[in-house]
């Protein structure tokens, strides 16, 4: 969630409408290291939330954003 509320902040204040890249070659890279929420996820194994691997995992969040804001360029983490 606090990344797509980051971009969609950034695009925002860049004056772009965001409604105008839907469906565009817009590239997302991001570079990410730590994972303070899923580690917290993974502390109690009785209690894991169901999505948590798909939720916390990192390798996707690029994607996630490309998906969300339907843009279509290159997506990596």
């Amino acid at each position: 969630r606090m990344i797509l509320e980051t971009v969609y902040d950034a695009i925002e204040t860049s004056g772009l409408v965001l409604e105008n890249l839907r469906g565009t070659n817009t590239a997302v890279y991001v570079g990410v290291m730590c994972d303070d929420y899923g580690n917290i996820c993974y502390v109690d194994q009785e209690s894991i939330p169901t999505y948590a691997a798909t939720g916390t995992a990192r390798s996707i969040l690029s994607n996630r954003v490309s998906f969300i804001f339907d843009w279509r360029g290159p997506s990596m983490t």
